[in-house]
């Protein structure tokens, strides 16, 4: 039984069973997750799975057709591959492409032996510094233009591009392609550029400090251009880019067709060279079309025969002319929004209306409720003594889960419903007016909130060892109201702070302190240190910086996600200028202003904070980035409100401490100043001496304590 007050072991127990007869996590078998529970009506829960449920179905209709069409699709566009390197062929005539190391200039490093090759000269990062390259670029005509670049890059590595200095593209190429040799060179799209006719500078440069390994670029037209109105642009482009690929047999052929008789003997070897590119293309449209036939019964046999899913043809020869078909940069490996421009008319009018309706299904979805934190109901238990806290040694007969005994004579126990775990006749006898516990303590507790001291002066303790009360008639009082007024935290408070004792000074009277040192009879106001809540929030009042936006959150992480692995990552955010009442609270990554200023441990139970006033605190209010940060910005206002220096330093003083400055204190401002300012010398930054008086203001005792 307790030691000092009229609470029986059994009345632990008693309580305690309706706490093990409820839930707080979904299950105990590992570090779980804890119930929650939407505030939602059951009937908009209802609603909102019904919407849901229309969207998923929307959803799933649309992937299955665009499955179904990127089946189709291939069967279809295999059949037009002559047809389409004859049209790229006529497009490259319309491209502007250079070399890499055709820079006019640069500050990469040229490669044409370890990352490059003969055949592949490369450009990649430069010794330090910036790292870019210029071009010469002549634009035979106003409009857009696509900018493809050649690359290798095993991270990724982002480029911009600027045009005669502006700039055009603000991001891209942040591709992979596998490796940074030249096999591994792909054609990367960057963006779209609106350029006039006449000469450019076309700048490629890093956003880091290091670029991928650059190739070749290439701008061909976007808009209209001379080809087949049943081919798609974004297949024909394809066709272009394996055409200018020097790595592909296809690259190889299609160059030669223009080369010199040795280069033609070299990409056609033993066979006859063809006499125009429609020959061309027409080989290789029946050499690819066998290669797809090939690929596609190998993949139709190992479906029929339920092997795995084959990753290659067999023979190398044949595998290497499916890659430049299928494989990464290949004609039809294509994105899906490739995919849908290369449909036909009538099937992406039909794949625009299903999207369509998706987007509505999806739009007629009403936003998840936000979820609760809470307890659920389990099974019924009642709980045995265990005898000297041992829960080997348990006593014979269960204890009824049941509440405080002593009690019982003012506010009877409620009945415990069969099947149910008590918590709702546990809140009934809380709140039963009878009751005369909880009220005062809740009362007590906004006591303590207004004046730093509470009526009874440990408010965690109401029993035999607790302080007893310094006016019992006032807390009985203030008890009742809150009854009466339905509960209500505001009313109570406003009740308070609109006395006379809340609303006294904190000035002291030699009389009075002799006969209550302690001022516990208030006769005067407690003078009081602000919380370190209320220092952050006045430091950024005083700045003009604080952001009163009410609601929302300033962590990043999902609901359960792990906000911080105790070392180096940590998603929660303190530099924002919100109030402190929305910055997180991680028990394992407190915010160092709090932890100066005594803000309570989370981890643990803390009846009312303590008032401090330690070296750290002084120290940390001169050495804080934030409040270093701050104490700028109320310089700066200072500077910009005020012509002359005394005018200053009254604007500082009543930004800071809403009063004018004594002329003592206006006399040795002043004189710090002038001192600051010759020993920053000429050529420091003429509010530096402002930032630091700023920054002194901000520290002095006035300003974090109440009077």
């Amino acid at each position: 039984d307790h030691k000092f007050d009229p609470i029986p072991t059994r009345d632990y127990y008693a309580l305690a069973g309706i706490f093990k007869s409820s839930s707080v996590f979904e299950n105990l078998d590992h570090v779980s997750r804890w119930v929650e529970r939407p505030l939602a009506t059951e009937a908009q829960v209802k609603e909102r799975a019904a919407r849901q449920k229309e969207a998923e179905e929307a959803e799933n209709a649309l992937k299955a057709r665009k499955t179904a069409l990127m089946t189709e699709q291939p069967k279809r566009l295999v059949g037009q591959i002559g047809k389409l390197l004859v049209a790229g062929h006529a497009l490259a005539r319309h491209a502007i492409a250079q070399e890499a190391e055709a820079a006019t200039a640069t500050s990469l490093a040229r490669d044409d032996a370890h990352w490059g090759s003969k055949d592949c000269v490369i450009l990649h990062t430069g010794k330090g510094g910036p790292q870019f390259a210029d071009y010469a670029v002549e634009v035979p005509s106003d409009g857009t233009y696509r900018l493809d670049i050649r690359m290798a890059s095993q991270e990724a590595r982002p480029l911009r591009i600027r045009i005669d200095g502006a700039e055009g593209i603000a991001k891209c190429c942040e591709a992979t392609t596998g490796d940074w040799f030249p096999a591994h060179q792909r054609w990367i799209t960057a963006g779209e550029l609106r350029l006039a006719k006449g000469p450019h500078t076309l700048r490629i440069e890093g956003l880091e400090a290091s670029i991928p390994h650059l190739d070749k670029w290439l701008l061909t037209p976007a808009g209209t251009a001379p080809l087949p109105a049943d081919l798609p642009l974004a297949l024909v482009r394809r066709a272009m880019l394996l055409q200018l690929d020097p790595s592909s047999p296809l690259g190889q052929q299609f160059a030669a067709m223009n080369g010199t008789p040795a280069a033609r003997a070299t990409a056609f070897g033993d066979l006859t060279a063809p006499n125009s590119i429609d020959e061309l293309a027409a080989r290789w449209q029946m050499q690819l079309t066998l290669v797809w036939q090939a690929w596609s019964e190998l993949l139709d046999d190992a479906k029929q025969q339920k092997r795995e899913t084959p990753k290659s043809l067999p023979l190398p020869s044949l595998e290497r002319y499916r890659q430049l078909l299928l494989g990464g940069g290949g004609l039809l490996d294509l994105s899906e929004a490739e995919w849908i421009e290369s449909l036909p008319a009538e099937e992406s009018a039909a794949l625009a209306a299903l999207t369509t309706a998706r987007d509505q299904k999806k739009a007629a979805v009403p936003p998840a409720p936000p979820n609760a934190m809470c307890m659920r109901e389990d099974k019924p238990v009642d709980l045995p003594v265990h005898i000297r806290g041992n829960h080997l040694t348990l006593a014979k007969e269960a204890v009824p889960r049941g509440f405080l005994s002593v009690l019982a004579p003012l506010a009877p126990f409620p009945t415990i419903a069969a099947g149910q775990s008590g918590r709702l006749e546990l809140t009934q006898w809380l709140f039963d007016p009878r009751n005369p516990l909880p009220a005062r303590v809740a009362a007590n507790r906004a006591w303590l909130q207004c004046f730093g001291h509470g009526l009874v002066d440990s408010p965690s303790n109401f029993g035999v060892r607790g302080e007893a009360p310094s006016h019992p008639e006032l807390l009985d009082e203030l008890a009742l109201s809150l009854q009466h007024d339905g509960w209500s935290q505001k009313r109570l408070l406003r009740r308070i702070l609109l006395s006379d004792t809340w609303q006294q000074q904190s000035l002291s009277d030699e009389d009075r302190a002799l006969h209550d040192p302690g001022n516990r009879y208030l006769w005067r106001q407690h003078r009081r240190r602000l919380p370190a809540e209320s220092i952050r929030d006045a430091i950024l009042l005083t700045t003009e910086s604080l952001d009163p936006t009410i609601g929302g959150t300033l962590l990043s992480t999902g609901d359960r996600d792990y906000v911080t692995n105790d070392q180096s990552g940590n998603a929660a955010r303190y530099d924002a200028p919100r109030r402190s009442i929305y910055l997180p609270i991680i028990r394992n990554a407190m915010y160092d202003m709090f932890v100066a200023f005594d803000y309570v441990d989370p981890s643990c139970h803390l009846e009312k904070r303590p008032e401090t006033a330690i070296a750290p605190q002084a120290l940390l209010l001169m050495n804080s980035p934030f409040v270093t940060k701050q104490s700028e910005a109320l310089a700066k206002l200072a500077l910009a409100n005020a012509s002359d220096e005394a005018g200053r330093i009254e604007f500082v003083w009543q930004r800071a401490l809403q009063r004018a400055p004594r002329h003592d204190e206006a006399t040795a401002a002043l004189a710090y100043l002038q001192s600051a300012q010759q020993q920053q010398g000429k050529d420091s930054a003429p509010d530096a001496g402002w930032q630091s008086l700023c920054q002194a203001v901000l520290c002095t005792n006035e300003f974090v304590y109440v009077d």
